[in-house]
């Protein structure tokens, strides 16, 4: 794996992992619906693990999974730590938790997985990468429906 495609998977990571911890956030803030927050935060962990694998088996990831900047996507992570410590110490509203949360996994950098999606599933590995990208964008619409139901 080259430098620039292991910073790049790193920074992959790293978001799966604060999604993780904001769903875990919600989950404490939000404790009346601790369950469903505490789901998304297990499979975003699983998402971790998968890159996290794939990292240490670098040469079977396909360059498609890698597309995209390294800058953008560090500003990314900085910017939803900021949110995470923002969060921690002015809870939001149930909407406002919800919209960030949409509008993360909606984001071209959590869904660093769509140009592989519509590849052929050729392999095992583009066929595992492209069941993650679905799971990408049925957080958001889980997500959505959470929110239509608390109004």
């Amino acid at each position: 794996m080259t430098g620039e495609n292991d910073k790049l998977l790193y920074e992959a990571v790293k978001m799966e992992l604060n999604m993780c911890d904001l769903y875990l956030l919600y989950r404490d803030i939000f404790s009346r619906d601790s369950d469903f927050w505490t789901q998304l935060a297990k499979e975003e962990k699983g998402h971790a693990a998968l890159l996290e694998l794939g990292r240490e088996v670098g040469d079977i990831l396909p360059d498609e999974l890698l597309c995209g900047k390294i800058a953008d996507m560090n500003r990314m992570n900085m910017d939803m730590g900021n949110i995470i410590e923002k969060f921690k110490k002015e809870a939001p509203s149930v909407e406002d938790a919800c919209k960030y949360a949409i509008e993360v996994e909606n984001s071209a950098y959590e869904l660093h997985y769509q140009h592989l999606a519509s590849l052929g599933a050729d392999s095992e590995v583009i066929r595992r990468f492209q069941k993650l990208n679905g799971y990408d964008k049925d957080h958001a619409e889980r997500i959505a429906a959470f929110l239509a139901d608390k109004k």
